[in-house]
């Protein structure tokens, strides 16, 4: 689309022009000739953009204009350049060695450029004598369509993001329906179920309905959510799988992973013998599932993978079982879902009923086919048009609904095509600019804003910030339904979204040839997410237009020749982030004049050129942690905006000459002249968002300090003051004196929402915190490593405050009504608005007290760590859902707390009780010597608690009533005889486990529907446990799914009836010869991992019996010498583990029927000199491992 282009650059074109540059008039008039090319060729444009569709010639005419007008615009950024460069030298701003510019040097530079204007011009004027020939009507473009607002109604924009579905139940239940049925009689355990529909159709809508039900949840162990796109890379794909089975864990270990049978080994050791569902949204092709359908079928059977795709091929190619076919949505609901994005705020549909809109609107609806994306995009452009007939009839007649293109022949582009058309100019081309980004791309705000500024996207408005702005674009294309998925933060500001897979590929079709990679006019060019690395060869010919460079994260540039950058003088843009090979920067840097955003960050960088001082156009300039020092020439640098670094760099001299910046995320106070002393803060009155300022013990006094004047920065949000740590011991008074004075002048701005103070060595805190009145709007306070102060200044007086958190504030013995209202004395309500408090290694602290009536009355989350003398808690916590406390020697008591749901309590050694927590459904205890228990109520103290974890506490006789409990852990209670009295144990409870406890030696478990047991003997007390045999316990445990014994060297056997095990774990048993017999087991057990059992001469016989065995693991089995030949009859079996058992020398041929083994890994026997040759026949053997043999084999399968 060349319209929008064509305005933006016919603004800047006039902005230039009125700012009556005299250096060279010649340069003027030819601006001004272009102007009046650019409106004559203006006319008809609109005409154009439409038949760009449906005509070829069209389309070349276009792309020919956009291509001079993409050089016009270049030539006059260049311009503007020039002009900035010799104004600053002029000014002696740019007085470093590398400034280009001496006064013989100007002229010949602007008759240059005046010379390639008029060159554009007459390039420009005959491309518009072929206008007439493809018969565009002559449609005049306003003189204020370029910068055109939105007529929407931003307060309620976010509220248009979709948070329910209209319909879909129907399809939902089929879909779920099939994913429940346990019927499917398939070889594999994992089946294949497929929603297909063309795009926009709503298939991932549909899937994250049935992903999110109820149903689903309680039905799948695993439920996992993947999106695949068009070209997705094998490893990539493995890596997102265990991203997702591990996403409530700590296993991140394949992060660096590049081998793709390792990655499928851990997906087969996450996923063995447990039911999942797997949603893999948006499948265009299948080439890389054979590879990873193997290791999934590790999975229970009755695993699901639920796919999304436009089409039916890759389901079919994937074996689904069923295809579920969407259908457009009925006309009832597509008006519903239409009236949802259209209505205006307390507008109803009998409002358009009266003003005549109704039947319009309806017949606008019947268009879209029942497609749910082009119905919210057209509700979202009808939302903004007047409510009059004749607007709401011209979108009924637009001729967009007659556009059709090769990409999609429904109605959906049309209708996505009305909501791009109606949008402003501006709006326009930073849509179209999306398309760099890959699809499922989660897009940060802030980076978004940063390269739109850095295209010159977004205008410059007089009295508002460009920052402020571009977020105002943001929430309208939001407000449009052409981005979504937003995240927000507490305060409702965006923080990143994504644009939906069919408005990615609108974007990509409107983006044309510059930004096609294998073009060699593309003006855009991004890696990020693809395969292949870029060429530094082929910026000798190909990528000369280049405005745009993105190469982050995979294209490890270790070094950049000079030349590199030679043919790229046209970038705004180049991100060369996460290459963290990169050491170097070629001088030519300097020769990118139009550069505007410069990210090197988490790269090895330590030095800058010196030539970086020449790029007066940046605004955007951010380094890795490895920065050592900035070029001497930086204060010439007059557009910066944002300067970001994550070392403790001292800034050069002339810092405050940068009045331009609006974000420096930190401040090193300087030691000596050539450094910055604080003073060089004073002018940098335009600084927001967070700014951290190091090593203030440098500065020398009270009136120094004040000179930065932080109180006028009234765009900062966050502040940061840091001093070095020091032994207070060996600070003087004066010192301390001077911090006191210093942090006293350092009053921040009234608007500022977070203040951190550390390593602060003053006695008393400044009156700007203890006053209300200054810093009202306060969420957030961290006050931290303050070693001398011993009284905290009355924080609860600050109305706003949310998070607090104080740690290492030693001195400080208490807490009352002076840090709750200090002396107001009409304040009934301290910490009115508090919800997080975290008072940590307060070692003197003693008594928390108050008198006010209302003592933190919003606080949910309070964390007490390393308070040894703290004695109780106070009874305000009527709102408290989640308590931790560590090592608060001295507490012995806490208060009633009604709405706690997690507690964890650790090392408090005079804790005796705790009082009735009726909300509990989380407990954590651990090292408490005197805790004897509860204070039991006839419901139970805590009758909703399901998860108990004990640890270490000997005085502890017996569990309280707990009915709702599903997990118990237990360890180390040496003083605990008994789990429950008789008629007092839960009925609900899923997991028990008994670690080195004398109780495993009389073991009584009540009767549970289904249950894991994991009993592990103490290492100081093996012989505790001869037998849990005998038919009372037997029958206690016939439910069991999951057994593990561990360390029970006398145990001689089992119990007799385990009809419903699934899973059977044993280790440490010097006295099993024989584990078990075939009527123990029943038919269910599926996987058996025997280990460190001395005595066991051969494999239990009653496992060729058992049909749906799938995983046996073998360990350190010495009397062992053969494997059965029985194992053959395992015809299921899908990991076999053999590990130290020194006297096997071979495996059996009958191994060579297990077809279904995936998995074999043999290490520690000796014996075995040689692999059978029909391994290689195994097809479905996706991970081999030998080691530790007598000789080496590899130890991959590939």
């Amino acid at each position: 689309m060349i319209e929008p282009f064509l305005s933006l650059l016919l603004g800047k074109l006039r902005s230039l022009i009125e700012q009556e540059v005299g250096f060279a008039l010649s340069v003027k008039k030819e601006l001004m000739k272009l102007e009046d090319e650019l409106n004559i060729i203006g006319d008809g444009l609109q005409d154009a953009d439409l038949m760009h569709f449906s005509s070829e010639q069209v389309r070349t005419w276009l792309g020919q204009l956009k291509d001079a007008a993409y050089d016009a615009e270049d030539i006059l950024d260049e311009y503007g350049a020039r002009i900035l460069q010799i104004t600053n030298s002029e000014h002696q701003v740019c007085n470093t060695p590398c400034s280009p510019f001496s006064s013989c040097k100007k002229i010949g530079v602007l008759r240059r450029i005046g010379c390639r204007i008029r060159e554009v011009s007459s390039r420009l004027n005959e491309i518009s004598s072929n206008k007439d020939k493809y018969g565009l009507d002559r449609i005049v473009l306003g003189s204020n369509s370029y910068v055109a607002e939105l007529n929407t109604n931003r307060q309620t924009s976010s509220v248009l993001v979709e948070s329910e579905i209209i319909g879909r139940d129907e399809d939902a239940d089929i879909v779920t329906n099939w994913l429940l049925d346990e019927l499917d009689a398939r070889e594999e355990n994992v089946s294949i179920i497929s929603i297909v529909g063309i795009g926009g159709l709503g298939k991932t809508t549909l899937a994250k309905k049935v992903y999110n039900s109820m149903r689903i949840g309680e039905h799948f162990e695993k439920s996992m959510w993947v999106y695949v796109s068009e070209k997705p890379r094998p490893t990539e794909l493995a890596k997102k799988i265990l991203d997702e089975v591990n996403r409530s864990g700590f296993s991140i270990g394949w992060s660096n992973i590049t081998e793709l049978n390792t990655l499928y080994t851990k997906i087969i050791d996450s996923l063995r013998n447990k039911r999942f569902l797997l949603v893999l949204d948006d499948v265009w092709n299948v080439y890389w599932w054979q590879e990873l359908k193997s290791p999934l079928q590790s999975g229970a059977p009755g695993s699901k993978i639920l796919v999304t795709s436009r089409t039916k091929h890759p389901s079919v190619e994937m074996g689904a079982v069923y295809i579920h076919e969407l259908r457009g949505l009925p006309d009832d609901q597509s008006w519903s879902l239409f009236l949802r994005k259209a209505l205006k705020e307390e507008e109803t549909e009998q409002d358009l009923e009266a003003l005549m809109l109704k039947e319009t609107g309806k017949e606008i609806v019947k268009k879209l086919d029942g497609l749910p994306l082009a119905v919210k995009t057209i509700g979202s452009v009808m939302r903004s048009k007047r409510r009059t007939w004749i607007d709401w009839q011209a979108v009924l007649n637009s001729r967009i609904w007659d556009c059709q293109s090769s990409v999609n022949q429904s109605i959906l582009l049309p209708a996505l095509l009305l909501s791009y058309n109606n949008l402003p100019m501006y709006l326009k081309r930073c849509f179209v600019f999306c398309s760099v980004f890959p699809k499922n791309f989660w897009i940060h705000k802030i980076y978004l804003i940063r390269l739109w500024m850095a295209e010159g996207f977004v205008l410059d408005d007089e009295g508002r910030e460009m920052e402020v702005r571009a977020e105002d674009y943001i929430e309208d294309l939001i407000g449009c339904c052409l981005f979504q998925d937003e995240k927000r933060d507490e305060n409702g500001n965006i923080i990143k979204f994504k644009m939906h897979a069919v408005i990615h590929d609108l974007a990509l079709y409107l983006s044309g040839k510059e930004y096609v990679e294998t073009n060699s006019h593309a003006r855009h060019l991004s890696l990020i997410g693809k395969d292949q690395s870029f060429d530094e060869s082929l910026g000798k010919q190909k990528y000369l237009h280049l405005r745009t460079l993105l190469l982050p994260d995979t294209y490890k540039i270790a070094y950049m020749h000079s030349k590199f950058l030679i043919n790229f003088k046209l970038l705004r843009v180049l991100d060369l982030s996460d290459n963290d090979k990169l050491s170097k920067l070629p001088d030519s840097i300097g020769d990118l004049i139009l550069l505007r955003y410069l990210n090197l960050s988490n790269t090895k960088l330590e030095y800058l050129p010196q030539s970086v001082s020449q790029l007066c156009n940046l605004q955007t300039l951010q380094l890795g942690r490895y920065i050592r020092e900035l070029p001497k020439g930086i204060s010439a640098l007059c557009s910066l905006r944002n300067l970001e670094f994550d070392s403790s760099l001292s800034m050069p001299r002339g810092t405050m000459k940068l009045t331009c910046l609006r974000t420096l995320t930190k401040f090193v106070v300087g030691r000596g002249e050539r450094e910055c002393g604080i003073l060089e803060l004073k002018n940098l009155n335009k600084l927001k968002g967070c700014l951290v300022i190091e090593h203030l013990e440098r500065v020398k006094g009270q009136e120094e300090a004040r000179q930065a004047e932080l109180s006028n920065k009234e765009n900062l949000q966050s502040l940061e003051l840091w001093w070095e740590e020091k032994d207070e011991n060996k600070v003087t008074t004066e010192e301390l004196e001077r911090m006191e004075e210093v942090l006293e002048a350092l009053q921040p701005p009234m608007n500022l929402v977070r203040i951190n103070i550390c390593d602060f060595l003053g006695k008393r805190f400044p009156t700007w915190i203890q006053t209300s009145t200054i810093l009202k709007c306060l969420r957030e306070v961290l006050l931290y490593n303050c070693k001398l102060v011993e009284h905290l200044p009355p924080l609860g007086k600050l109305p706003f405050l949310k998070r607090l958190y104080i740690f290492q504030v030693y001195k400080v013995r208490k807490l009352n009504s002076d840090f709750h209202a200090g002396d107001d004395i009409d304040r009934r309500v301290g910490f009115e608005k508090l919800e997080e408090l975290s008072l940590l290694q307060m070692s003197e602290w003693e008594d928390w007290s108050s008198k006010e009536d209302i003592i933190m009355p919003c606080l949910k989350n309070l964390y007490l760590t390393d308070c040894p003398k703290l004695k109780a808690l106070p009874e305000f916590f009527q709102s408290l859902e989640t308590l931790t406390i560590y090592r608060c020697f001295d507490l012995y008591a806490l208060s009633n707390m009604p709405v706690l749901m997690k507690l964890e309590i650790r090392g408090c050694q005079r804790l005796q009780a705790l009082p009735c927590l009726p909300s509990l459904v989380s407990l954590y205890m651990d090292n408490l010597s005197n805790w004897e228990g509860c204070l039991e109520t006839a419901e139970g103290i805590m009758p909703r608690l399901q998860s108990f974890y004990l640890r270490n506490c000997p005085k502890l006789t017996e569990l309280p009533y707990l009915p709702s409990l599903t997990v118990l852990y237990i360890k180390q209670c040496e003083g605990l005889h008994g789990l429950w009295q008789s008629g007092r144990h839960p009925t609900r409870l899923e997991s028990l486990e008994i670690v080195d406890c004398p109780i495993i030696q009389t073991f009584r478990c009540p009767s549970f529907p289904s249950m894991n047991l994991l009993l592990r003997g103490p290492p100081e007390h093996p012989q505790i446990v001869k037998s849990i045999a005998g038919n009372s316990l037997s029958d206690e445990l016939a439910h069991l799914t999951h057994l593990k014994i561990e360390n029970l060297p006398e145990l001689c056997s089992l119990p007799e009836t385990l009809l419903n095990l699934t899973s059977l774990e044993i280790d440490g048993f010097s006295k099993f010869s024989s584990l078990m017999t075939r009527q123990q087991l029943g038919t269910k057990l599926k996987r058996v991992s025997i280990k460190n059992c001395s005595k066991l001469t051969s494999l239990p016989e009653q496992l060729q019996y058992l049909t749906e065995f799938q995983s046996l693991s073998i360990g350190n089995l010495h009397d062992i010498c053969s494997l059965p030949e029985w194992l053959q009859n395992l015809r299921g079996l899908k990991s076999l583990v053999i590990k130290d058992c020194p006297n096997i020398s071979s495996l059996p041929s009958g191994m060579q029927k297990l077809t279904a083994l995936q998995v074999l890994e043999i290490d520690g026997l000796p014996e075995l000199d040689t692999l059978p040759e029909w391994l290689a026949d195994m097809s479905k053997l996706v991970d081999l491992k030998i080691k530790n043999c007598l000789t080496e084999f590899p130890t991959n399968k590939n």
